[in-house]
């Protein structure tokens, strides 16, 4: 072989290795492109994960907080609860007043959403010498939202609402009654008289 073809021979060699190398920077391209392809989409899993999990956090956070929302015990709680209900958190207070008015609505559940002292210091409209209960236009919202049916209206709703202010009163005051009369009627006692005869000696 002379000199001409060893250097056609290592021309084409070197063109083959050149092609070689060009086809592996090809493929290692390739595949370095799929790996970071394959970990951006997996640190875009990571992120949707974290904001999924902060998200039930927060959700949870606030399902907590207005777990006890209800019995409105005081004319403070009732001022903090129209201030708290939002159109965020409307939903859950909504759900959870369901939960505790059905069945039975108002004439037998309203002592589980207002508490004694909110019962006998209010009602509906105010009248003798009452606070008025609906200066509290969110609360009543929610309470008429939970206690939606078909055919119900905001007149039935207010209705309804009196009628279980009465019977939370009554029922009050039959207990209290009841618990007087109870601790009034003390067993009678019999006492015998032990008769001495005088001797008179």
């Amino acid at each position: 072989m002379d000199l001409n073809e060893k250097v056609e021979q290592l021309t084409n060699e070197t063109a083959e290795l050149r092609n070689e190398v060009t086809q592996l920077k090809e493929s290692l391209t390739k595949q370095n492109q799929t790996i970071i392809r394959l970990i951006k989409e997996q640190c875009h899993l990571l992120r949707k994960y974290e904001e999924k999990k902060q998200d039930r956090n927060f959700c949870t956070q606030k399902a907590k907080q207005f777990l006890n929302i209800f019995p409105i015990n005081s004319q403070d709680d009732l001022e903090k609860a129209e201030e708290s209900i939002n159109d965020e958190n409307k939903g859950e207070c909504i759900a959870l007043a369901r939960a505790l008015l059905m069945p039975g609505s108002f004439k037998k559940n309203l002592n589980k959403i207002l508490g004694c002292d909110v019962i006998l210091d209010y009602n509906v409209d105010g009248r003798h010498n009452k606070k008025r209960i609906q200066d509290y236009p969110k609360i009543l919202d929610v309470l008429f939202q939970a206690t939606t049916r078909e055919g119900w209206n905001y007149k039935y709703f207010l209705d309804d609402l009196r009628n279980g202010f009465k019977c939370a009163k009554n029922k009050h005051f039959k207990f209290n009654w009841a618990q007087r009369r109870k601790y009034s009627e003390q067993p009678s006692i019999k006492i015998e008289e032990v008769l001495i005869p005088f001797d008179n000696e």
